[in-house]
């Protein structure tokens, strides 16, 4: 989870048992992992047009509290650690 793996396409691999704290905490730090270089992506991809989705309003967080795919994200990663 730093500087290696992210340029050198090392894998790592770990199981928390017993810390859910801990469990949730790594998995925020993927979430955000991903969201970056995701960013990266369509930054280099759309260029000038990267930042035509800003809203004014709060309604773009619509998608995480409706069925669908943005809402099974979420709930993957928080349900499953509450059930542990």
């Amino acid at each position: 989870m730093g500087f290696r793996p992210s340029y050198h396409n090392d894998e790592n691999m770990v199981i928390i048992r017993g810390n859910q704290v801990l469990a949730t905490a790594y998995a925020v730090h993927i979430m955000d992992v991903y969201d970056h270089y995701r960013f990266r992506y369509l930054l280099k991809k759309r260029k000038d047009r990267a930042f035509n989705g800003l809203k004014r309003t709060d309604d773009w967080q619509d998608k995480y509290f409706k069925d669908g795919p943005s809402k099974n994200e979420i709930l993957f990663w928080t349900e499953k650690f509450a059930e542990t």
